[in-house]
């Protein structure tokens, strides 16, 4: 049975906006869902993460989904519009992660599957560490400063930033983080843009290694001299 509507402003308007919104949302018949899996760098998985949808093209009334991983690292986003974009990507309120996936919501009634699973490596606490589940190690930005290797290895020795027990890093552990697919070659939290960066390794009794960001370059650099476009970073064991 149809029902003529007359118009009496806006109040109708918003009336039948009212209306769609609750039907489209709140029916499930009338939505779509997306599962997936969340792993970390090694591909074990994440539980208790929370998992949220945004649609990228934001609709007055729907406020995207959200829901956790289970002890098995999967989840499902239920109240999706049918054939339309999200952003999907963890959130926490002690940490952040840059990993996102864009998809499209399958047809209505059907719930479609992330085609791969959803990898977090980097997490970044609000005190400035970056943990790296990958390696099980924690970074830092020590110093966005050009200084010598032997400056470089006493000022990451006795930062106290989060209890201290820093390190400089490996030349495996730098081309670890090295991700020629970014403009920067590494991602940007760390504060490194395509610059050179001290190793833990001597070269010799006057040189030690250092890992150019700029092109995967390794190079040997007097001790004693500053690096060109030089930054340190430190690492050290993740705590539990």
């Amino acid at each position: 049975m149809v029902h003529n509507v007359k118009p009496v402003g806006g109040r109708t308007l918003l009336l039948f906006v009212v209306i769609l919104a609750a039907c489209l949302f709140g029916c499930g018949r009338s939505t779509s869902s997306i599962e997936g899996k969340v792993v970390d760098g090694k591909g074990q998985p994440l539980s208790g993460i929370r998992v949220v949808a945004v649609k990228t093209e934001p609709l007055k009334g729907h406020k995207g989904s959200k829901t956790r991983t289970n002890s098995q690292g999967s989840f499902r986003l239920k109240g999706l519009i049918p054939n339309s974009p999200y952003l999907i990507h963890p959130e926490s309120d002690k940490w952040m992660a840059k990993a996102r996936v864009r998809v499209v919501s399958g047809p209505r009634r059907t719930t479609g599957a992330l085609p791969h699973h959803f990898v977090i490596r980097f997490v970044y606490l609000k005190n400035g560490v970056i943990r790296d589940s990958l390696l099980g190690l924690e970074w830092v930005l020590a110093s966005g400063q050009t200084m010598s290797w032997l400056e470089a290895v006493s000022h990451v020795a006795n930062l106290p930033l989060a209890g201290g027990r820093w390190r400089l890093p490996s030349l495996s552990e730098l081309r670890s983080i090295y991700d020629e697919s970014l403009e920067s070659h590494i991602d940007t939290a760390f504060g490194i843009d395509r610059d050179w960066v001290w190793s833990s390794q001597v070269k010799d009794d006057t040189e030690a290694w250092f890992f150019s960001f700029e092109n995967r370059f390794e190079g040997g650099h007097c001790k004693e001299w500053p690096l060109t476009r030089g930054r340190v970073l430190a690492v050290r064991a993740m705590k539990p």
